[in-house]
């Protein structure tokens, strides 16, 4: 039985090298985390979905142009959440600027000129 087990792993690890020779980095990475999910035991899942929820956190920052960056880590659940909800609210404000018309130059220059 071992042995059938053995081939069957090699042949999974053989069909894993062919994909990363083939398939472009990102594609790979997200293959490779759906494999090794598909194999973990439920024990290993569960602990690591505690250790996801344990370190989840999120940071803001202005950059250098005047943007504010965010990076975060979630567990898969309210990464999902919070996911669908900033790309909802991102589609929200580029339909509104879609209807939007562009500042005139006189307008702009005032607009400009009031941010502090």
């Amino acid at each position: 039985m071992q042995g059938d087990a053995d081939l069957v792993q090699m042949a999974q690890m053989a069909q894993m090298a062919q994909m990363a020779k083939t398939l472009p980095e990102d594609e790979f990475a997200q293959a490779a985390q759906r494999w090794t999910i598909r194999h973990q035991s439920t024990d290993d899942l569960a602990a690591q979905h505690r250790r996801n929820r344990r370190n989840r956190h999120v940071r803001f920052w202005n950059g250098d142009d005047g943007s504010v960056q965010m990076r975060g880590s979630f567990d898969a659940e309210m990464g999902a959440r919070i996911q669908q909800r900033l790309r909802r609210q991102a589609e929200q404000l580029r339909q509104a600027d879609r209807r939007r018309e562009p500042p005139r130059e006189c307008e702009a220059h005032h607009i400009i000129g009031q941010v502090p």
